[in-house]
């Protein structure tokens, strides 16, 4: 899944709903259910007021969906970016569904400086003896730009497999 990077003042996620871009700067929002967020794109703006926006970098997240490897669960999460920023990063987490939910197994950070992409965050967590399991990678991505901070969250397609 890959979402556009937008500003706002804190990393709240909206819960149960997809985005879907209806124009420059305006989201459609559908409720789905409890494996799926998008990030909230309402910012409140340094000079007051509400506002929506985008990165003027053009940056993006994106995370892949989690494979097995050898006897791990392993995901990639990036933030690419058009222009130079400031800064950009992401943090990647290996998430393996339970009894109650989603539960958060291991996670890994990248970010880079004065650069056009994070660079990937892979955490690779150890999944050998929970016998056939469903996965799933979930990413918060950033950029630091002259304008402000732009955030995003980005989840892959869960997999089921052992071991």
């Amino acid at each position: 899944m890959r979402t556009i990077l937008h500003s706002k003042s804190s990393r709240a996620a909206v819960v149960l709903a997809i985005c879907t871009l209806v124009s420059p700067g305006l989201m459609a929002v559908t409720a789905v259910d409890e494996d799926h967020y998008v990030p909230d794109v309402s910012v409140e703006s340094p000079l007051g007021g509400e506002r929506r926006s985008y990165s003027p970098a053009g940056c993006a997240g994106q995370t892949d969906n989690v494979h097995k490897s050898s006897h791990y669960a392993s995901v990639h999460g990036r933030t690419k970016c058009a222009s130079f920023v400031g800064q950009v990063g992401v943090t990647t987490i290996v998430q393996k569904k339970g009894w109650v939910g989603w539960q958060s197994m291991l996670s890994d950070s990248s970010s880079r400086s004065n650069s056009r992409n994070s660079q990937d965050a892979h955490p690779h967590w150890n999944c050998s003896g929970w016998g056939t399991q469903l996965y799933r990678g979930a990413s918060a991505h950033f950029s630091v730009e002259g304008s402000g901070t732009y955030y995003a969250n980005t989840v892959g397609t869960s997999h089921g497999f052992s071991c």
